[in-house]
């Protein structure tokens, strides 16, 4: 019993590792611990991954679309000024007719 209270009360790896190793029970324990332990650490890794990438696939989105909308504001303004000055331009050719 004295081990298996000094493994739940284990505060670190070194401090389970001790008890382990002189109870061959606790020691399974151990093992079992470190499994579900790295398994938890694999997920998470792979979660914050998963996280990451769908805010890079955000942000691109969002610039993206913050590029196309300058893009085409910028396209209507020179349309405009082109448009006006051919606009210009021909009336004053009628106007001279």
């Amino acid at each position: 019993m004295y081990d298996w209270a000094k493994f739940i009360d284990a505060e670190s790896d070194e401090d389970m590792e001790k008890v382990a190793e002189r109870n061959p029970e606790v020691k399974k324990a151990v093992v079992t611990y470190q499994q579900m332990t790295a398994e938890e650490r694999t997920r998470s890794i792979f979660e914050m991954h998963e996280k990451y990438r769908r805010d890079q696939a955000m942000f691109e989105r969002h610039f993206r679309n913050k590029g196309l909308e300058e893009g085409r504001q910028q396209g209507m303004q020179e349309g405009m000024q082109q448009g006006m000055q051919q606009g210009m331009q021909e009336g004053m050719q009628q106007g001279m007719q």
